[in-house]
């Protein structure tokens, strides 16, 4: 927010987390900012283009956690408004032998997202538990679609956590399936241009790997 990029800030608001999910990671010839992150702070991750310049992967989501990645897959979103495509990815991590599965996104602000947050929220809830949704919806908690098709299982983790101190407008969201919630907080704008949102869940009992 003051101009100055520096990747090592945002390393040092993260660093602790075990599961991080980023928009808008930015890749070029020789660097990705997902890895640069992730070496920082000894983690694994993933990287998802969503932008391609010049040939080459440009920009896109990522992933960083702690636990071992079994299996991950994206799915391309639909693109109405015709700008710029967006996608969805699922990761299954194992967690002392078990299974969690995340799903993170980033969508679109334009005409078409409430038709990709309907997809988006429907495979999240089609999901074994437990399962994690994180991401940048542009969606505030109010708006219909987001109602209308947040499975009836999903708490928003960060609500719950914040409580009194929750933003209307916020648009960030960290929601999850067969989970307690047992803490969270947030960074305001600074690092990013968007508010950094953390929750501490608790794993209880959940399915073997399959």
């Amino acid at each position: 927010m003051d101009g100055v990029r520096d990747l090592n800030r945002t390393a040092q608001a993260i660093k602790g987390a075990d599961i991080v999910a980023l928009q808008e990671v930015h890749t070029c010839w020789k660097s990705n900012q997902a890895e640069r992150l992730a070496t920082t702070i000894g983690l694994g991750y993933l990287f998802i283009p969503t932008l391609r310049r010049w040939f080459r992967d440009y920009r896109g989501n990522g992933l960083l956690t702690r636990f071992p990645v079994k299996h991950w897959q994206t799915h391309l979103l639909p693109n109405v408004a015709g700008h710029r495509y967006r996608v969805y990815s699922i990761a299954e991590v194992v967690l002392d032998n078990k299974i969690l599965s995340i799903l993170f996104t980033h969508l679109h602000t334009r005409k078409g997202r409430e038709q990709q947050l309907k997809i988006v929220l429907d495979h999240f809830g089609s999901l074994p538990l437990p399962a994690i949704l994180l991401g940048d919806l542009n969606t505030t908690g109010e708006d219909p679609t987001f109602k209308e098709n947040l499975p009836a299982d999903a708490i928003d983790a960060v609500g719950n956590a914040l409580g009194s101190q929750d933003s209307a407008e916020r648009i960030d969201w960290i929601l999850v399936r067969g989970l307690d919630i047992n803490s969270g907080g947030y960074l305001g704008k600074g690092v990013s241009d968007h508010p950094y949102y953390w929750v501490e869940v608790l794993l209880g009992a959940v399915p073997s790997p399959r």
